[in-house]
């Protein structure tokens, strides 16, 4: 694992060979959906910073075969632009 990063409810790993996502769904969060995408299907993806009032980053993913990106809400603290910077380089070097 090279890095991984909490939301106020999912998680997300980013391996060497794939992104993982650890979406926690439901009211009492006993439903939880896993999402495996390696980075070879992962065709676009956008990071957009908090604002002023705004808590957390958005990150987006756009996946080959889906025609909505997948949505992640990143936290202050775990450096958005460290996550992008991370994505970028396993993304591209899979190309």
């Amino acid at each position: 694992m090279l890095a991984a990063f909490r939301s106020l409810r999912d998680t997300a790993f980013l391996t060497n060979l794939r992104f993982v996502l650890v979406d926690v769904q439901g009211i009492t969060g006993s439903k939880i959906a896993f999402r495996s995408v390696p980075y070879r299907s992962i065709t676009g993806f956008s990071v957009e910073s908090a604002g002023t009032f705004d808590l957390d980053s958005d990150l987006h993913l756009w996946v080959t075969g889906q025609a909505t990106p997948m949505v992640l809400k990143v936290s202050r603290n775990a450096d958005p632009a460290a996550i992008q910077r991370l994505l970028a380089e396993l993304v591209l070097a899979k190309r």
